[in-house]
């Protein structure tokens, strides 16, 4: 009888793992669909009508998802009402609640959070919305906004330099609207502070060819004796103004779960347990005493953990590069903001604690099913059924982002300017900007 039960188990895990095991972005293929098809509107759609991101602790990645889709669709003042309420649920995230349920179940039932560039890129949009329906305040406002990301993201990682603590995209997104308000003191601080970034951090390898020339002329606009060694001396501005234009290319990394199996072994000293994988090419020690509440303990008791862990992995990139042709000038873009690389960065920031902090709840859990068991077997069976169903990684990324954003910065002529965009594939794209004497802002997005 016993025999037919575990069997009985044993089946009805099989089907919950089936069930449970697609990732948010198998949930979200029509969304993807639509987005290399450049239907904007069929995108939202199958936003709105996914029943994964109606769900409460998704809200967040749906209002980020549906501001990204709005603007591509250039309904810019919905897209500013989705990032709005997508930064009231960042603020409003309960993060003793959500720890709990982390520690309790797993990490994909808790609130979404937004990483630290996604909370770059929502001013990024915002910005650029409030610049199309020309509020010029209000996007001062998201620079400014975007100054205390950048002092959270620093106090966050300490300022390292072989950590995401600064982002230079923000930061001379930042300064171009500053400059567009002719704020040249606050513009000069920002690409100075971008330009230092790029100096020190062992993150960006790749330096805009242009910052250089945007801080030694907004110091001198500014007043400010201050130059730094400018190697290309770019002049951006024209007769008719300046057009920066952002090039937003491809789609962002999605995340992928796989399992990792894991024995743990007495450390040398109380308290101390390493957690070590069946391959032994990762051993992650912790703290915890599992001897106080359980006499006799013994590291071999937990036998083989299974983790499900998610990992970022790259989309198809139909096009790297680009050529612009102004008024028969030709003009480069500078690569402002890798979404893909900073997505593997943070993830590999994160890694081994959040494994460690996954694998002590796992085994605290199998303490559980043992306690369980000795007093009732079946039910410490059933128990342990249900934990493994539940054992799921956190598969959720904002995945209408791009994989890159490049911008370039291209002086205008008094009147029509044609601006041609060759892409790889060959494809030519092509607009019509009318210098007007200022700086104008632009983004074109490609697969």
């Amino acid at each position: 009888m016993l025999h037919k039960i575990k069997y009985g188990f044993s089946t009805l895990l099989f089907i919950v793992l089936l069930q449970s095991c697609a990732t948010y972005y198998a949930k979200s293929k029509q969304t993807e669909s639509a987005l290399l098809a450049n239907d904007y509107t069929k995108a939202k759609k199958s936003i709105q009508t996914n029943k994964f991101l109606k769900k409460k602790r998704n809200q967040l990645l749906f209002h980020l998802e549906m501001g990204k889709i709005s603007h591509l669709n250039s309904e810019f003042a919905t897209s500013n009402y989705h990032f709005n309420l997508a930064n009231d649920l960042i603020d409003e995230i309960n993060v003793v609640g959500d720890f709990t349920v982390c520690t309790l179940a797993n990490p994909s039932l808790q609130k979404y959070r937004a990483n630290a560039f996604e909370k770059i890129l929502i001013h990024y949009y915002k910005a650029l919305n409030y610049l199309q329906l020309g509020y010029m305040e209000d996007a001062v406002v998201e620079a400014r906004q975007l100054n205390l990301k950048e002092q959270a993201l620093n106090i966050s990682k300490k300022g390292k330099d072989k950590k995401y603590a600064q982002d230079p995209f923000g930061l001379t997104l930042m300064g171009m609207i500053y400059e567009a308000d002719h704020d040249y003191n606050n513009a000069f601080i920002a690409y100075r502070n971008a330009f230092n970034v790029y100096e020190t951090s062992d993150i960006y390898k790749i330096k805009p060819t242009t910052l250089a020339s945007d801080v030694n002329r907004t110091a001198k606009l500014a007043g400010i004796h201050f130059k730094v060694k400018d190697s290309h001396q770019i002049k951006s501005k024209g007769n008719g103004g300046e057009l920066i234009l952002f090039w937003e290319n491809g789609l962002a990394p999605v995340k992928r779960e796989k399992n990792l199996f894991f024995t743990m072994n007495k450390g040398n000293k109380k308290g101390l347990y390493i957690f070590s994988d069946m391959g032994n090419t990762i051993q992650i020690p912790i703290n915890y005493d599992f001897e106080s509440s359980n006499e006799g303990f013994k590291p071999s008791d937990i036998g083989v953990l299974r983790i499900a862990s998610s990992y970022f992995q790259s989309r198809k990139q139909f096009n790297h590069n680009a050529t612009l042709n102004v008024n028969g000038a030709n003009f480069t873009f500078n690569l402002g903001e890798d979404i893909d690389q900073l997505s593997f960065q943070i993830e590999k920031e994160n890694y081994l604690k959040s494994l460690g902090q996954r694998l002590l709840r796992m085994a605290i859990k199998k303490m559980a099913e043992i306690k369980l068991a000795e007093q009732n077997e079946i039910a410490g069976l059933a128990l342990g059924i249900t934990n493994m169903a539940m054992e799921k990684s956190d598969t959720r990324n904002w995945q209408s982002l791009p994989n890159q954003i490049h911008y370039a910065r291209i002086p205008l002529k008094k009147g029509n300017n044609i601006i041609k965009m060759t892409l790889e594939n060959g494809k030519t794209i092509t607009l019509n900007v009318v210098g007007n004497g200022k700086m104008i802002f632009k983004n074109i997005a490609t697969n």
